[in-house]
């Protein structure tokens, strides 16, 4: 294909051009200037604009003194005249993936590039890059029955669509380095065991499963705790979202994440809406979350939030001992990423922290030491998405753990 440049004032617009493009000019001369004239206006013989009617005004507007042609001299007149409705009209018929846009514009927003020279505004860019609270196929809620027998294997690593969930120990640098992949989280929201041995007989609690590394010693506890925060250090960027205990063992969380560097900005009350049974004398209606960050927050501008949070708790909680309802953990991760943030946690447990970053946009990178809850967090995100989780070798195991759904 020829092209040459010629004098602006040799081009002449169709004069029955029915195409209406004056609110694109202003657009077309923003992306002149950054790209420059990629583009060449189709003319006929005559230089009467084909094709590229906007990119002309907007080359007259901004001074363009010659601009790119080509000169389309093998076309009927029949074909010119379709050639002009065809190329506006085509251009309406395709639609954008509203998957992979948003990623796209995420990729150039982390390069630092105005959004606004695409030819979206303000609201489009908002709705596109936030679409708010997403549904799925079930109850977020909702959590499967755990199998009989794990198909997680420790160390396997699956991927669940943006998400990546490594079966593994959240203390250990090499296993949590797997699962990063080169990457560091945004925020991090876990539920970090709370050292009370939720898991025995005789707690009041106990359902079908225990926590590991629930009943430790104080020094076994704090090696734990010390070696959690290094992870914490290493491998994420902004606040920091960690469910405790309120009695000594999450005084001693309190004070062991000051030791390590961190800055404690608050208490964050889980307020429930009944009370639940333990052998305290006086009944407990509420979880705490401490909430800090090392070196800079990512919290966003909204300045209303209080420290209590009023959700009510899924009254069938009965697979975990401390699950939280999807709500809860949505208002901890809109608060403080944006969509398209990795968020991490290192005590998965049924997998709540991974659908609520479904439902908002976010990548969740998490590992979960028990194969057992691997088997159900898979098995969760696989019927609230329609979608297969992989093998990071793309072995994905044929047979399917657990049938039978249950309310969180």
């Amino acid at each position: 294909m020829k092209i040459e440049l010629r004098s602006i004032e040799d081009i002449k617009p169709y004069a029955n051009n029915p195409r209406i493009n004056d609110k694109a000019v202003e657009a077309v001369m923003a992306s002149l200037k950054e790209f420059g004239f990629r583009q060449p206006v189709v003319v006929d013989k005559d230089y009467i604009i084909i094709v590229g009617h906007t990119r002309h005004k907007a080359a007259q507007k901004l001074g363009l003194e010659k601009i790119p042609v080509h000169v389309a001299k093998d076309l009927t007149e029949g074909q010119i005249r379709a050639y002009r409705i065809a190329d506006n009209q085509t251009a309406t018929i395709s639609e954008w993936n509203y998957e992979l846009l948003p990623i796209e514009l995420k990729d150039l927003q982390a390069m630092d590039f105005n959004l606004e020279l695409l030819g979206f505004d303000s609201d489009q860019l908002a709705t596109i890059l936030d679409p708010g609270i997403q549904d799925g196929l079930t109850d977020p809620d909702d959590v499967p029955a755990p199998p009989s027998e794990a198909i997680t294997k420790p160390g396997d690593l699956w991927i669940l669509g943006e998400h990546r969930l490594l079966c593994g120990d959240s203390t250990n640098r090499q296993e949590v380095s797997m699962l990063m992949n080169g990457d560091k989280s945004g925020m991090i929201f876990t539920d970090a065991p709370y050292n009370v041995d939720y898991g025995s007989s005789k707690n009041p609690r106990h359902k079908i499963r225990s926590i590991q590394n629930d009943c430790m010693s104080t020094d076994e506890w704090s090696i734990f705790c010390h070696k959690m925060y290094e992870i914490f250090r290493e491998f994420n960027t902004g606040d920091i979202y960690m469910w405790g205990a309120s009695g000594p063992e999450g005084m001693r969380m309190r004070l062991w994440l000051i030791e390590m560097g961190f800055h404690w900005s608050a208490t964050i009350i889980w307020k429930k809406q009944q009370l639940v049974l333990s052998p305290a004398k006086y009944q407990r209606m509420y979880e705490p979350c401490y909430y800090g960050w090392l070196e800079k927050s990512s919290f966003g501008d909204d300045r209303t939030q209080t420290e209590v949070w009023e959700i009510n708790r899924p009254l069938n909680s009965k697979l975990h001992p401390t699950m939280k309802p999807v709500e809860l953990c949505i208002k901890g991760i809109t608060n403080s990423s944006v969509p398209g943030t990795i968020v991490f946690d290192g005590f998965l447990g049924s997998g709540s922290t991974l659908i609520a970053c479904e439902q908002t946009g976010r990548k969740c990178y998490g590992l979960e030491i028990d194969p057992i809850y691997c088997d159900v967090i898979k098995n969760r995100w696989e019927q609230f998405t329609g979608k297969k989780a992989k093998l990071s070798n793309d072995k994905t195991p044929t047979a399917e753990a657990g049938a039978v759904s249950e309310k969180k």
